[in-house]
Order: structure tokens, then sequence, then C-alpha cells
């Protein structure tokens, strides 16, 4: 027996490049139509039994037991249940940039939103068992709920679309920072080398370093600093240069507003150390 259901989830709240706001279940009554309409999500529906109508963009499509039809965000589509044997399907609503890349992998796309899988109707269900039996707290959901949406967007993409965490984005992203430092560097190249969105870079950065990437990379530049000052003979110029500056009247500012010293003062206190 299959039971009406829903869930809401909502955003979590942390950026991400792909999160569930909610699922359902749902048996349509005969001729049931979900009328016309423009949707700014994806949402998938997996038919469980029987069947209906699909159109994307004016075009009509049959859809039965085992396949799956897409609604792709900014897109016209309207659903009808059969008028014999009405569908029963199970649904989820998917955001976030991912969304909005898949049609670029050319597997499903709004010229052909329809895709028989197993493997996504098998991903709904326990998404459906595990909200139902309420076993789970809410963080776990969220981490579920994602690990279950990355299978069913791979099943839909042709390819693997894989979750990194975000412990392996920040640490691809101090990796960088690390070795670039003394470079100019901007936000944006750092979230394009990590892959990621330049807010959720900021936003799981801070969360997982207690800074933002420009503190980090000031702080880096400032030690580094200090260790010149106090390692070597150069110029204030050269110390500057090093660590990124070129010009050498911003980096003193900086560098005092960072210690409370400018940078001729801190040699002066703390001299040469030769290693």
């Amino acid at each position: 027996m299959i039971t009406d259901f829903y869930a809401y989830l909502g955003k979590p709240n942390y950026f991400s490049d792909l999160y569930v706001i909610d699922c359902g279940a749902y048996n349509c009554k005969p001729n049931e139509s979900m009328g016309e309409s423009i949707r700014d999500s994806m949402i998938i529906h997996y038919i469980r039994k029987g069947s209906g109508t699909f159109v994307c963009n004016g075009k009509s499509q049959t859809v039965s037991e085992g396949q799956t039809f897409v609604i792709f965000p900014d897109v016209r589509n309207q659903y009808i249940a059969s008028k014999d044997d009405p569908w029963k399907y199970i649904w989820i609503v998917l955001k976030g940039n991912l969304v909005n890349n898949i049609s670029k992998y050319g597997m499903i796309s709004t010229v052909n939103p329809v895709i028989t899988s197993s493997q996504i109707g098998l991903c709904l269900v326990q998404l459906q068992e595990l909200l139902e039996s309420h076993k789970m707290p809410i963080k776990g959901i969220f981490e579920y709920s994602l690990g279950l949406a990355y299978i069913v967007l791979s099943e839909l993409a042709g390819v693997e679309i894989k979750y990194i965490s975000q412990n392996q984005n920040v640490n691809k992203a101090v990796d960088y920072i690390e070795n670039r430092f003394a470079d100019k560097i901007n936000i944006s190249e750092i979230a394009s080398y990590v892959g990621i969105d330049s807010k959720y870079l900021c936003s799981i950065f801070r969360k997982n370093t207690g800074k933002t990437p420009y503190q980090y990379i000031l702080d880096l530049r400032m030690k580094r600093a200090c260790k010149l000052l106090s390692n070597n003979d150069c110029s204030i110029e050269v110390v500057a240069y090093s660590v990124g500056y070129t010009d050498k009247f911003a980096f003193s500012r900086i560098f005092k507003k960072h210690t409370g010293i400018c940078p001729t003062d801190y040699r002066k206190k703390h001299p040469l150390l030769i290693e």
C-alpha cells in the first residue's frame, strides 16, 4: 500500500551546491492535473504505480511505472494522471548550483525530461521511509538526504557527481592560500580553484577556521613578514614584495595595523636572528 506523505526539510543554515527542500508521496485521482506552472526549483517525480502525461514546454510524453520525469527551474510544465490507471509517485524538490547546471551533462534536459532508473526510485523510497520513521535527528536527515540527492542527480546526469564535504573544500582552499599567499590572489580566484561559489567558500571557510579567507591570507603574510624582518637585513620594500605587496607604504600601514608597530620599529625590537 502506497500512502500519501509529505515532509518539509527547508534550506539548511549554510550555503550548498545542492540541498533538498521537501519531498513526498501522492496517490493521484483519475485525470487529476497539476495545472500549468513555472517552478523555481527542480522537482523529480518517480512513478511507483500507474501512468500519466507530462508536458514540458508544450511537448507531451506518457510516463509509466518505473520511470522518472523531471521538472526544470523556469520551464513551463504540467502533469496529468491517467484516467484508467492514475499514477502514484514519490517526488523530491532540489535547489542549488548543481541543479542549474545539470543540463550540461546532456543525459537529462528539457528536451528529454524522462528517464528510466530503478536507482532513483530506491533512493526516494529510502528517504520516505527514513522521514516517516522519525528515528534520525534533523542534522542527520540533512546529511542523509543530501547523499541520496547526489545519487539521484548522478543518475539523471549519467555521470557520477561526487559529494565533497565542507572540510575537503576548506582544506583545498587552505592549501592553495598557503602556497600562493605571497602572490596577488583574491577570493574569486580561490573559489574557482576549489570549484565552488565565492559566498559559499567564505561561509564554510569561516565556519571551519574561525577566519575569513582574507584574514587567513593576511595572517600568513604578516607572519612571514615578521620572520623576514627578524632574520634578514633586506629592505622594507623587499619584505613587502616578498609577502604580496607592490607598495611598501601600503604594506607598512597594514603591518602596523596588524601588529601595532611599524616594520622599522619591529626590526629594531627584533634584531637579526640568523638561522
